[in-house]
């Protein structure tokens, strides 16, 4: 297992995850 590669595919779905959370907040929010 190479943690590297673990981590930028982790840390990639996380981040669109966030990016979609977000964009609910933003919508919801205002």
């Amino acid at each position: 297992m190479k943690p590297l590669r673990i981590g930028k595919e982790g840390y990639f779905s996380l981040g669109k995850i966030f990016l979609k959370y977000l964009d609910q907040v933003e919508k919801g929010g205002s």
